[in-house]
């Protein structure tokens, strides 16, 4: 019987297959490729084949452009697939017991494409992590390589229409990853929202489910950032 395409070995000096044999190449080749038309489908259950198929085939962490092609599916409209694909790209930085993370060959390339992400992109991180709690470390591993990740968390955290739930996410992770430059707003939020709680205290108003919930989640952050 022949090899599945998809259980074919990957060598990671290998960018676009072009180190295989012919036979290999036509072998394996159009099974990614086909894969990755799927990913870009307006048809929900093609995208998720797509998606299982490039990672049983790994071609995540061998293929620059399979990555970037996940990259840009960061925005996925479903959100059990999108957290799926944050696994996927996740994986890219973890240690597998036979190539350190920046050995493969898209490292280079994927860490780039995260140091662009923009609000868009972090907010759908964020979406990510209130869908999924067990999601946090492989977000966080994505955002470590996006510098301007902190200001858009804190212009998340600013933003009254956000829905709480993601802009508690938004604290957690400026708490968790130590960005300094959120706070500002960390600072301006609380002061604003320690007059609302104590004008609506004197009144004898319940604040459970309005902004001032958020107050225990910034003062927690600001200790924790004064701290460093």
């Amino acid at each position: 019987m022949d090899d599945d395409p998809f259980t074919v070995n990957i060598q990671r000096t290998d960018l676009i297959g072009l180190g295989r044999s012919k036979s290999d190449k036509v072998e394996f080749l159009p099974d990614v490729w086909d894969a990755a038309e799927a990913l870009t489908s307006p048809n929900l259950e093609t995208r998720s084949f797509g998606l299982k198929r490039l990672v049983e085939s790994d071609a995540v962490r061998y293929y620059p452009l399979i990555a970037y092609l996940l990259y840009t599916r960061l925005t996925e409209p479903d959100i059990e697939l999108r957290t799926r694909i944050v696994d996927a790209l996740s994986s890219v930085f973890a240690i597998d017991g036979n190539n350190a993370p920046q050995e493969l060959s898209v490292y280079a390339g994927l860490t780039y494409y995260l140091s662009q992400m923009r609000t868009r992109q972090i907010y759908s991180l964020l979406q990510v992590v209130d869908f999924d709690h067990s999601a946090e470390a492989k977000v966080a591993s994505l955002l470590e390589h996006c510098s301007y990740a902190g200001e858009h968390l804190a212009e998340i955290l600013a933003d009254r229409h956000t829905p709480l739930s993601i802009r508690k996410q938004a604290i957690r992770f400026i708490d968790l990853m130590g960005y300094l430059d959120a706070l500002p707003t960390l600072e301006r939020l609380e002061s604003r929202l320690t007059q609302r709680r104590n004008g609506r205290e004197d009144y004898g108003e319940a604040i459970q489910d309005d902004e001032c919930s958020l107050l225990p989640l910034i003062r927690s952050a600001l200790d924790n950032l004064t701290a460093l």
